[in-house]
């Protein structure tokens, strides 16, 4: 536990500043939105031996998914590797249960479901918790914004478009754990 990190520290969303930012509808300060208007695809060429690759067993640690009402992440489940511990998590109490065990964790969080709170959740993650990492799932995902966001105060360790590449997504949860352990 690093010495900015609270022993009794929580993830709370503010519903007070959700409903402002909701009722205020989108503004030009939304940099934060991390997909355009319409879907995108985008792809990196990658040549055949980088593609065949075989991905590093890593050793069991929680991988957890938070998604806000929303069943996205149950549908994409059998996308991570199997000998990972994935747990599916909808309510704050199940996250902060969670994010109370001071071990390494992944936390993939859906932002299409609330960008409002999935903001705020990263950020207090970022804040608060060094022993976990957070990945940001988007439909559409723009590069460009992904990277602007990252730098933000509400900015990820990484971020994946949705639907889910088992590969892309294998290596990006090897990525996560290699930074963590350097």
């Amino acid at each position: 536990m690093s010495d900015d990190e609270d022993e009794n520290a929580t993830v709370v969303l503010d519903v007070n500043e959700l409903k402002k930012q909701i009722a205020a509808g989108p503004t030009v300060k939304e940099e934060n939105a991390l997909s355009d208007d319409i879907s995108l695809q985008f792809s990196v060429d990658l040549d055949d031996s980088e593609t065949k690759t075989e991905i590093k067993k890593l050793p069991l640690f929680p991988v957890l998914c938070f998604d806000f009402g929303n069943s996205l992440f149950e549908e994409m489940k059998t996308n991570f590797p199997s000998h990972l511990d994935v747990k599916i998590l909808t309510e704050l109490k199940e996250l902060n249960s969670e994010l109370a065990e001071k071990k390494f964790k992944i936390l993939f969080l859906n932002y299409d479901g609330s960008s409002a709170a999935v903001n705020q959740v990263s950020k207090q993650i970022r804040e608060k918790f060094s022993h976990c990492k957070t990945v940001i799932v988007a439909k559409g995902l723009n590069p460009e914004k992904a990277k602007k966001h990252a730098q933000t105060a509400s900015g990820a360790d990484g971020y994946l478009s949705h639907p889910l590449d088992k590969e892309k997504l294998s290596r990006e949860i090897e990525r996560l754990f290699q930074k963590f352990n350097e």
